[in-house]
C-alpha cells in the first residue's frame, strides 16, 4: 500500500519528482563520498575503492595474502595463526558474556582463517555487489522497523552465510545461523560450538525461511526480542554496534568486530546507513505561470528536519548554480505523505505553496527548485535541503521564433511575441534584418494569429492569445548567400515607423547561394517492357539551345547506347522554386524507353541534353542522373500450371498457363491430349494464348509470362470416352504444331466417362388444384425405331398403371449438346398437363416415360421411371 501511494504522489504534478529516484540519487552520492574518503585515508589505495575491492577478492585465494590491505588489521597469516590458546587468552581479556545459544554455525563453521578466506574470495567481484544489492533493501527496512544499523546487518549476512553460499544459506535461506524453527520450518545441520576451550560438532535445528528477505527481517526481530542486545539498537556508529554485538555474546571469536568493520569499510556499506538514517523525499507537484509570477506546490520530508522549524523554497540559476530568490513558507498538512512515510518526523506537515515574482532578467533562463528546513530564521545555517530532480524549468522569453526555413524563393517564419502594451499598438510587422549590421532588408505587415499555448503561459499579459505569426519573405536575387535575423514589431503607426515595441529573435537565418542550374529525376521505373523516366532540367546555359535529347548510356562503359529526341514540358512548380534560372517554367521531360532483347542483362544511366544542333552532337548543356536502370536478363525455365479441368459429356474444359524462356520465336500454340499411359498423342487443338498478369508478376523474367494463359473446351470424339488422358501445352515455330517446339506436360490425369447410351431428367413436377404439370427429357439409344411416346401414371401403392398419355416429343438442343452421341437426343423432350379428376384424390403417383414401337404403347418399349412422385 505504501508503494502504491508513493507512485500516486509521483503523478500529481506538472513538474513531479520521482520518489523512488530520490533514494537512488542519495545512495549514489553517499557511495561516492565513501569511496572518496576511503581513497583519501589510504595512502596506498588504488584509483578507487572498486579496484581495491577487486584486489582483495582476487587475493583471497592465497592464504598468505592480506584479506584487506586497506585496514592493515587482519591478514591471512594472522587469521591462520589464531588457535584455541589464543582464543582462550583473548576470551580472558573480554567481558565474561556467554555465547548466544540461539546462534548457529555461521561464524563457527570452521577455523576463523577458513571462514575469512571464504568470505574474502569465494564469490567473484561481480557477484559481491549482486549479493549486497539483494540484502540491502531488507537491511534498510530493518533500521526503520527494528533500529538495527543496516551496514552491520549486511556485513553479518556476508560473514555468517559466506556470501550466501554456506550450506545453511543455500538449504534454508538462513543467513545469520539462527537456531530453532520459523513458522514451524527448520533444517538439521551439524554445527561447531566453542565449549570449554575446544571446538566440538553437534547437530542442531536451524530456522528455515522462504527467502532471504524473511531471514533479514527475523535477524532484526531476533535482536529486538533478546534484551541482551538492547544496547545496540538505534546506535548509528557501526564500530560501536560491532563491538556491542561481540560483548553481548553474539559471537565469541576474538576478532569478530574487526572482521565486520573490515567488510563494512571495504565495500562502503555505510552508504546504506545514510539512506536509512538520513531519509529525504519530496515531490514538486505543480508549477504554474501567472502573468509575471510562478507558483510552486509540493512536499518535502526529511529525517534531519527535526529541530529545524523554518522552511524555505529557493530558486537556483542552473547556469551559475547561484541562488536567485528564496521564499519563506509555512508547511501545510499532507495526510497522503504521512501515510506513505509515517516514520519520518515531519511527513504529516511537509506540504508547501510558494509564489515567486518574475523579473525582466529571468526570462529565457533555466532554474531548479530546492526545499529547505533550517534552524536559522533566515535559512542560512543548519539546513536540510532537497533538490527536485524534475524541477528544471525555463522562464519563457517575451517571444520565440518557433521555426524557420529557406528555399530558392522564400524565407518562412513562425513564432510569437507578447507585450503588455500590445493592445495599444494595433499594427504588426515582421522585419528581415541583416544579421551583421541589423539594418532593415525587408518588412511585412502581418495579422497576428491565435496562440492558446502562449496565452496559457502568459495569461496575465494582455493580448497573449493573439501573439502568433506565420508568414514568409519573398526572396530576390540580392538576398542569396547572406545571413539574416527576424524582428517582430507592435506599432501604433499603420506604416510601422512610430510608437513601436520590438523583439529581435536570436535565430540566424542563412539563405542559399543563387542557383545557375538545377535538375531532378522525379520518377524512374524499370519493368520487363519499358524504362520510364520523368523530371526536369534547367540551366542558364540552355539559352539558344532549342533542341533536347535523352541519351541512354551503358552504365559500365559510359558509352551511348541510344538517344531519343524529346520535347520539353511546362513545369510551373519548378519556375516557382527557381525563378532566377533561365526558362525554368519549361524544363520538364517524360520518356518511355521500350525494353528489347538486346537490353537484357545490362544497366543504363540517362543523360539529359540541351543543344543547338538538330542531331544533338555539339554546343550542348548536359546533366547525367545517378539513377541506374538494371534491365534483368531473361530467366531460363519452363513452368506451367493447370488450374481447372472439367470433363463433360462432349468436351473437356481446361484453364491454365505455360511460360517458357524457350518460347522465344515460337509464335504458334497448341494443346495436346495424350494417352495417360503411353504419352502418345490422341488429339491436338490449336489455341490463342491469353494475358496472364499474375504469371508475369510471379515470373517477371520469363519472356512470355505475361501472355502464357489458355482457356478452352477440348471437343471429344466418340472414340475418346471411357479413357484417361494428360494435357500437354506446346510452343512451336510450325503453324501445324510440329517443327521446333517447347512442351510442358501437366501431371493431372483427365478421365472421360464411358459413352452414355441413355440419360434422362425430370426437370419439373408441379401440382395445382386442377393439373399436374410434368416436364423433362429422355434420351436413349434404344428409342431407335420406336416412334411412339407415352407418359404413364403409376399408383405407388399398387405399382399398377393408373392412366397413360400419348405425347409428342419436343426439341431439346441443350440435351443434344450434352449427349451428342445418344440417338435422337435432340428431340428427347416432353411436357404435359394432366387434369386432376376426383378419383385421383388421395393417391400418390410416380411417372414412367416410354418410347414404344406400338401405337398404343404396348410394343417394344424403352422406359424410364423417375423417383419423384405426387400426392393428389
Amino acid at each position: 500500500m505504501k508503494n502504491k501511494l508513493k507512485n500516486s504522489l509521483m503523478l500529481t504534478g506538472i513538474l513531479s519528482a520521482s520518489l523512488l529516484n530520490t533514494q537512488s540519487v542519495l545512495l549514489a552520492t553517499k557511495a561516492n563520498t565513501v569511496m572518496a574518503d576511503k581513497k583519501d585515508n589510504n595512502t596506498n589505495a588504488d584509483e578507487n575503492i572498486v579496484e581495491k575491492t577487486d584486489d582483495v577478492t582476487n587475493q583471497g585465494n592465497n592464504k598468505d595474502t592480506n584479506v584487506n590491505e586497506t585496514t592493515g588489521d587482519i591478514s591471512g597469516d594472522e587469521i591462520s595463526n589464531i588457535d584455541d590458546t589464543k582464543t582462550d587468552e583473548k576470551a580472558d581479556s573480554d567481558q565474561k558474556v556467554s555465547t548466544d545459544s540461539s546462534m548457529g554455525p555461521g561464524f563457527y563453521d570452521a577455523k576463523i582463517q577458513t571462514l575469512m578466506a571464504r568470505t574474502a574470495s569465494i564469490i567473484p567481484r561481480a557477484n559481491t555487489s549482486a549479493f549486497i544489492n539483494s540484502v540491502s533493501s531488507g537491511a534498510v527496512e530493518g533500521w526503520k522497523k527494528y533500529k538495527v544499523l543496516p551496514s552491520v546487518t549486511i556485513a553479518q549476512a556476508i560473514v555468517e552465510s559466506a556470501w550466501g553460499q554456506s550450506g545453511l544459506a543455500v538449504k534454508a535461506h538462513n543467513l545469520f545461523g539462527i537456531k530453532g524453527r520459523y513458522n514451524g520450518q527448520y533444517v538439521v545441520m551439524p554445527t561447531q560450538e566453542y565449549i570449554n576451550g575446544e571446538w566440538i560438532t553437534i547437530n542442531a535445528e536451524f530456522r528455515k525461511y522462504p527467502s532471504n528477505n524473511e531471514s533479514i527481517d527475523d535477524h532484526g526481530n531476533f535482536l529486538v526480542s533478546n534484551p541482551r542486545y538492547s544496547n545496540l539498537l538505534g546506535v548509528t556508529d557501526y564500530k560501536t554496534v560491532t563491538k556491542l554485538l561481540h560483548q553481548d555474546g553474539y559471537a565469541t571469536a576474538p576478532n569478530y568486530p574487526e572482521i565486520l568493520n573490515s567488510i563494512i569499510e571495504t565495500y562502503g556499506l555505510t552508504k546504506y546507513d545514510d539512506v536509512a538514517i538520513n531519509a529525504s523525499n519530496g515531490s514538486l507537484d505543480s508549477s504554474i505561470f501567472t502573468g509575471d509570477t510562478i507558483k510552486f506546490s509540493g512536499w518535502h520530508t526529511a529525517q534531519a528536519s527535526t529541530n529545524k522549524p523554518y522552511s524555505f523554497i529557493i530558486l537556483i540559476d542552473n547556469s551559475t548554480g547561484r541562488e536567485v530568490q528564496r521564499v519563506k513558507i509555512n508547511r501545510t498538512q499532507r495526510k497522503d505523505v504521512y501515510n506513505a512515510y509515517p516514520d519520518i518526523p515531519n511527513s504529516e506537515y511537509s506540504g508547501f505553496e510558494a509564489t515567486f515574482k518574475l523579473t525582466d532578467d529571468m526570462y529565457g533562463k533555466n532554474y531548479s527548485v530546492i526545499s529547505r528546513y533550517s534552524s536559522d530564521p533566515k535559512g542560512d545555517n543548519d539546513t536540510s535541503d532537497y533538490t527536485y530532480s524534475k524541477s528544471t524549468f525555463s522562464v519563457p522569453t517575451n517571444g520565440s521564433l518557433d521555426s524557420n526555413s529557406t528555399s530558392q524563393t522564400e524565407i518562412k517564419a513562425r513564432g510569437w511575441h507578447v507585450s503588455n502594451s500590445a493592445s495599444k499598438k494595433p499594427y504588426s510587422y515582421l522585419f528581415l534584418l541583416d544579421a551583421n549590421t541589423h539594418q532593415e532588408v525587408k518588412r511585412i505587415k502581418i495579422n497576428r494569429t491565435q496562440r492558446s499555448d502562449v496565452q496559457k503561459a502568459f495569461y496575465g499579459i494582455d493580448g497573449s492569445i493573439n501573439s502568433g505569426f506565420e508568414t514568409s519573405f519573398e526572396m530576390d536575387k540580392s538576398m542569396y548567400g547572406k545571413k539574416y535575423i527576424i524582428m517582430s514589431r507592435y506599432s501604433s503607426d499603420p506604416n510601422g515607423n512610430v510608437g513601436n515595441i520590438d523583439y529581435t529573435f536570436d535565430n540566424i537565418i542563412s539563405t542559399p547561394q543563387a542557383e545557375t542550374k538545377a535538375s531532378s529525376m522525379d520518377n524512374f521505373t524499370v519493368t520487363n517492357k519499358k524504362i520510364h523516366l520523368d523530371g526536369w532540367q534547367i540551366d542558364n546555359n540552355s539559352q539558344g539551345k532549342k533542341y533536347s535529347f535523352a541519351i541512354m548510356l551503358d552504365q559500365k562503359t559510359g558509352k551511348e547506347v541510344k538517344r531519343f529526341k524529346i520535347n520539353r514540358t511546362k513545369r510551373p512548380d519548378v519556375q516557382k522554386a527557381y525563378p532566377g534560372i533561365y526558362n525554368s517554367g519549361n524544363g520538364g521531360f517524360s520518356l518511355d524507353v521500350p525494353v528489347d532483347n538486346s537490353m537484357r542483362g545490362h544497366s543504363y544511366k540517362f543523360l539529359l541534353r540541351y543543344t543547338s544542333d538538330p542531331n544533338g552532337d555539339w554546343n550542348t548543356t548536359d546533366v547525367i542522373f545517378d539513377n541506374i536502370a538494371n534491365v534483368p536478363d531473361w530467366e531460363q525455365g519452363n513452368y506451367g500450371d493447370l488450374f481447372t479441368s472439367t470433363v463433360t459429356g462432349k468436351d473437356i474444359y481446361v484453364y491454365g498457363w505455360h511460360a517458357s524462356s524457350e518460347s522465344y520465336k515460337k509464335p504458334y500454340s497448341y494443346l495436346f491430349l495424350l494417352d495417360a499411359e503411353t504419352k502418345t498423342e490422341v488429339k491436338r487443338y490449336k489455341i490463342e494464348r491469353k494475358n496472364r498478369d499474375d504469371v508475369a508478376n510471379a515470373y517477371p523474367n520469363i519472356i512470355n509470362a505475361d501472355k502464357s494463359g489458355f482457356e478452352t473446351n477440348l471437343k471429344l470424339d466418340k472414340n475418346m470416352y471411357g479413357k484417361k488422358y494428360v494435357l500437354m501445352s506446346r510452343y512451336t515455330d510450325d503453324v501445324n504444331g510440329n517443327g521446333n517446339s517447347t512442351d510442358y506436360i501437366y501431371g493431372k490425369t483427365l478421365t472421360t466417362p464411358d459413352l452414355a447410351t441413355k440419360a434422362s431428367s425430370l426437370d419439373s413436377l408441379t401440382v395445382t388444384n386442377k393439373n399436374i404439370h410434368i416436364q423433362g427429357w429422355q434420351a436413349d439409344n434404344r428409342s431407335k425405331n420406336k416412334p411412339y411416346s407415352y407418359i404413364i401414371m403409376l399408383d405407388t401403392a399398387t405399382g399398377r398403371e393408373y392412366k397413360r398419355f400419348k405425347i409428342n416429343r419436343i426439341e431439346r438442343k441443350d440435351v443434344e449438346d450434352a449427349y451428342p452421341f445418344i440417338y435422337n437426343s435432340k428431340n428427347s423432350g416432353f411436357s404435359l398437363n394432366i387434369p386432376i379428376t376426383k378419383d385421383m384424390k388421395g393417391h400418390n403417383y410416380k411417372y414412367l416415360i416410354r418410347y414404344s414401337s406400338g401405337v398404343t404403347g404396348n410394343g417394344d418399349n424403352a422406359d424410364v421411371v423417375f423417383d419423384q412422385s405426387t400426392t393428389i
